[in-house]
């Protein structure tokens, strides 16, 4: 079972804080985390400039160093760009690419097929597929996931519908599957998945490891509050507002997404888990 963190973009005074970013990086791989992913949804990637882009991948692969594999967030609903982000990540050393389906265009199942098509024809980084119908507007259906797990370049699905129907019926025809929903993480590693793309990991690396590893129940029920917490705003509103409390390097969430309006929660959560580890 594979904890990957999806990392947090720090950001201090408005700008990227790449020293805050390597503070975390240590403290994932002090903790054991397998796989990191940048440039996900929790690392606001729709926020960063291309010089931005190249600045973190850059300084992150460098501190990361091979200690832990390197997954990048290249999706984006223009293929030509998602081609050119995915290049990107190949060429400066990444492991391998997350990338999510078009989001607000809504392709059908055979412009769908193309996309994959056109960026694996382009490209030579391994791809983890991506479904998160809630944030694209588009859900990637067991025969579509069929269809393009045909290409050898494409090796697992991140699933973020919220269905453990169609996770099952995934696992059960021998597709990898990463659980993509914190709270599901225990129906996710019982149906059999490969692990767990997490967001409360940023924070509880260690804890969120046990869980999948060994799909500790205990440990779970002691932070459950605090994922609901994190969760009640849209990702990654809570978790840095989490990890700032804390006093982990994380600063706010660029605009449009803002800062929490859930603080009480997110600080009753973590006073729990606390409480629950004292």
């Amino acid at each position: 079972m594979t904890l990957i963190t999806a990392m947090v973009t720090p950001f201090k005074e408005g700008a990227l804080d790449l020293e805050g970013l390597c503070a975390n990086i240590e403290y994932q791989i002090k903790a054991g985390v397998e796989g990191l992913l940048f440039l996900g949804t929790t690392g606001e990637a729709h926020s960063l400039n291309l010089d931005e882009r190249e600045a973190l991948l850059k300084r992150a692969i460098a501190c990361v160093a091979g200690r832990a594999q390197v997954m990048v967030g290249t999706g984006t609903n223009n293929t030509q760009t998602t081609i050119a982000r995915t290049k990107e990540a190949q060429d400066l050393g990444a492991d391998c690419a997350l990338v999510v389906t078009p989001s607000y265009v809504c392709p059908s199942h055979g412009g769908i097929l193309a996309h994959y098509e056109a960026l694996c024809q382009k490209t030579t980084l391994p791809i983890c597929l991506y479904n998160h119908p809630k944030r694209t507007g588009t859900a990637l259906s067991v025969e579509t996931i069929v269809a393009l797990m045909q290409d050898p370049q494409i090796y697992a699905i991140k699933e973020a519908s919220g269905s453990v129907a169609q996770m099952t019926e995934l696992i059960a025809r021998g597709i990898k599957v990463y659980g993509g929903d914190d709270g599901q993480v225990l129906s996710a590693m019982a149906l059999g998945a490969c692990g767990l793309i997490s967001v409360t990991s940023n924070l509880l690396a260690e804890k969120m490891g046990r869980i999948v590893s060994q799909c500790n129940h205990q440990e779970f029920y002691e932070i459950y509050d605090l994922i609901k917490a994190i969760f009640m705003e849209p990702n990654p509103i809570g978790i840095k507002a989490a990890m700032e409390l804390a006093g982990m390097k994380a600063g706010p969430c660029r605009l449009p997404m803002g800062r929490s309006n859930n603080l009480e929660m997110i600080r009753d959560g973590l006073q729990k888990q606390i409480l629950c580890t004292a």
